[in-house]
């Protein structure tokens, strides 16, 4: 059905063909030889799913559960999920539900049982749950903590799957398990950070607080500092953080106080304690230490107090000195 054209495609479809309703719901949905549409591939899979179609049935799960052509609603995915699972044994319904357990989307989280379910799918061949196999015994959730078989179950899969090469780079530079070897970490987030799918700005932010230490590669705050912008761009709150700081300091970088402001508030609305310490004592003191910001000492107190209440040591010096 896949090798179809068009035409032969939709002749089917008029006849009420199962398959070819599917088919064309998959490259609706994918936009494989059309423009994408999501709306138009969920109608085609539930009208796929109306006739016993079994991979429609799961993909109309899938798109609740994403959002796609249909209002996002986890318990209905979930509903649809399980009754695939005890009518069909459905294996990616399996998966989605040890995802669920495991993220807690639209159930609570349940570690023991995501565990048993990617365990399960792994031993079948499933890569994917071997990953999650793989993190959970790297992270003791749902299991035993085991260093040395989740580096081997990462080990087996870095060449498909990009978290486990960052799982693997994390391990080098951690030394768990592992001998510590941060040149070996150091490539692998390099490699990482350049394939396009850095997207939450990890690999990116460790490739700077490797050129900012040396290790791996040469000490480098030029190169630190644009990777950790790169990171800062990907909403991860610490490299906010950290970029607002070097603005403010010239590290790696010219001194800028707007742009540091500016990536301070967004470290702040993320309730990264770091950036609140550190915007609070900026509005506290206003110009006096040579930064220029405009002076707004009860939100400057109001940011140090909630910094405080998260635990961040300089907050709560910063407090008992205010008093």
């Amino acid at each position: 059905m896949r090798n179809k054209e068009y035409k032969e495609i939709m002749k089917l479809v008029e006849e009420g063909n199962s398959e070819a309703i599917f088919e064309l719901a998959l490259r609706n949905y994918y936009g494989d030889r059309m423009e994408k549409n999501y709306d138009e591939a969920f109608k085609l899979f539930e009208e796929a799913a109306k006739k016993e179609n079994i991979d429609s049935k799961y993909m109309v799960a899938l798109c609740y559960y994403n959002g796609l052509g249909i209002e996002q609603n986890y318990e209905k995915a979930l509903e649809i999920f399980n009754n695939l699972i005890k009518e069909n044994d459905n294996e990616n319904s399996k998966y989605m539900l040890g995802y669920s357990l495991y993220h807690g989307l639209g159930i609570q989280k349940n570690h023991i049982k995501a565990f048993e379910i990617f365990k399960e799918l792994s031993d079948k061949g499933d890569m994917d749950a071997r990953y999650y196999v793989g993190e959970m015994k790297y992270l003791g959730l749902g299991t035993n903590l085991d260093y040395k078989e989740a580096f081997e179950i990462f080990n087996s899969i870095f060449d498909e799957y990009r978290e486990a090469k960052e799982k693997l780079a994390f391990m080098y530079y951690d030394g768990n398990y592992v001998k510590k070897d941060y040149k070996k970490a150091f490539d692998y987030f390099s490699e990482l950070a350049n394939d396009g799918n850095d997207i939450y700005g990890t690999d990116n932010y460790m490739l700077a607080i490797m050129y900012y230490n040396g290790y791996g590669a040469k000490k480098d705050l030029e190169k630190s500092f644009e990777h950790m912008l790169k990171a800062a761009e990907r909403e991860d709150d610490e490299a906010q953080f950290w970029t607002g700081y070097k603005y403010i300091q010239g590290e790696g970088t010219k001194q800028n106080d707007e742009e540091a402001e500016k990536w301070l508030i967004k470290a702040v609305k993320k309730n990264n304690a770091m950036a609140q310490w550190l915007l609070g004592v900026l509005y506290c003191e206003g110009k006096k230490n040579g930064v220029n910001v405009k002076e707004n000492i009860e939100y400057g107190k109001e940011l140090i107090k909630k910094s405080a209440e998260q635990g961040y040591e300089k907050a709560i010096n910063e407090l008992k000195y205010m008093k």
